[in-house]
């Protein structure tokens, strides 16, 4: 599980979305900063979901497309909108049956997933 710290203001893909657009260096509110900070506990989520041996860590990029879009809407209302909302993001790996044919590929169980969330979560509430 990867905890992310960052989002940037920046859409930029390889493929296109649904309706056909490929994305390249768009900002993704105009009046937004540059990049925002998660403002959860980061290290002691990390800690928390290691603690029940789950690989976990904390990634500085989420990307530049839809991860990256979603944790940066977040942040951006947690700014502009909703002031005392606390929100971040967490990558979570493939399932086993999602990597089959893929080598080298990290996954977990639905089960391991759900311990590490779980793990998240009472960090952040008792943070």
């Amino acid at each position: 599980m990867q905890i992310e710290k960052v989002g940037l203001n920046l859409r930029d893909a390889k493929s296109p979305d649904n309706d056909g657009h490929i994305a390249t260096d768009e900002v993704i509110f105009n009046d937004g900063d540059i990049a925002y900070y998660s403002n959860l506990p980061i290290k002691a989520m990390v800690e928390s979901i290691t603690s029940c041996d789950i690989p976990a860590s904390i990634s500085y990029s989420a990307g530049a497309y839809v991860c990256n879009n979603v944790l940066y809407t977040l942040l951006y209302l947690g700014q502009k909108t909703y002031t005392n909302m606390r929100s971040g993001f967490i990558h979570v790996p493939y399932f086993p049956q999602q990597i089959l044919g893929k080598r080298n590929t990290f996954y977990m169980t639905q089960d391991e997933m759900k311990r590490g969330l779980e793990a998240a979560i009472l960090a952040v509430i008792s943070g």
